[in-house]
């Protein structure tokens, strides 16, 4: 599964990808294996109940980021969902060509820029982790003193 917002490469990469590759081919059809599945999901908000769905099928998800434009709105929901579905998750920066021709940037800015992105889509992802660990501590703590409920309210008395 492809996520990232709108304009920012999955299609093209799927394209490639398939053409480069030779991954998918109609003589391929008859007992044949396929190894992976592309699913390019939709990368604008409107669409987000089908990109809810084809979370819930796969196995794995690249999140494709445009450097320049770095982790949009669409792009951080549709991680959460992935990552609440346990996805393993590959990151890949698109259009890294757009530092040099459009802003001219020296390598070193580039690195700049890049080394940013990255930082903020950790930052990011130690945010949904450590969110998803305090729901499941507070959910298993609950469940703890129900499990242990004698029936008495100590918990009332001061």
């Amino acid at each position: 599964m492809y996520i990232a917002h709108v304009r920012h490469g999955k299609t093209i990469l799927a394209d490639d990808l398939l053409a480069s590759n030779g991954i998918i081919s109609t003589r391929l059809t008859d007992n044949k294996k396929y190894l992976i599945n592309l699913i390019d999901t939709p990368g604008h908000v409107d669409f987000s109940s089908e990109v809810s769905t084809v979370v819930q099928l796969c196995d794995g998800a690249i999140i494709l980021v445009d450097v320049v434009e770095g982790l949009r709105s669409q792009t951080l929901a549709t991680l959460r969902q992935a990552w609440l579905e346990h996805l393993r998750i590959i990151l890949v920066f698109n259009k890294i060509d757009r530092l040099f021709v459009e802003h001219k940037w020296s390598p070193h800015q580039a690195y700049v820029c890049i080394h940013g992105v990255l930082k903020h889509i950790n930052d990011v992802v130690a945010k949904q982790f450590t969110s998803l660990l305090l729901e499941k501590g507070a959910e298993q703590e609950v469940m703890e003193k129900a499990n242990n409920d004698d029936g008495d309210d100590n918990w009332t008395k001061k």
